[in-house]
């Protein structure tokens, strides 16, 4: 997996952090995925910084897959 040098910042409203981790979700089979920070700027998907990352939860009956 290539590295991601550009900087980019969480998404979550009003916080400035580095972002960390990719987040997805995938509705039909209500699952989500935390990724290393991917490349690119996916409208679909949230860019984490390490404290949110930490704080991530998924609805009841979803499932949370961390990928490396």
């Amino acid at each position: 997996m290539d590295t991601v040098t550009d900087f980019r910042r969480c998404s979550r409203p009003g916080c400035g952090a580095p972002a960390i981790a990719t987040l997805r979700y995938d509705y039909a089979a209500r699952m989500a995925t935390i990724n290393q920070l991917e490349r690119g700027d996916d409208p679909h998907s949230w860019d984490l910084c390490e404290r949110h990352l930490s704080r991530q939860t998924v609805p009841e009956g979803w499932g949370l897959e961390w990928e490396e």
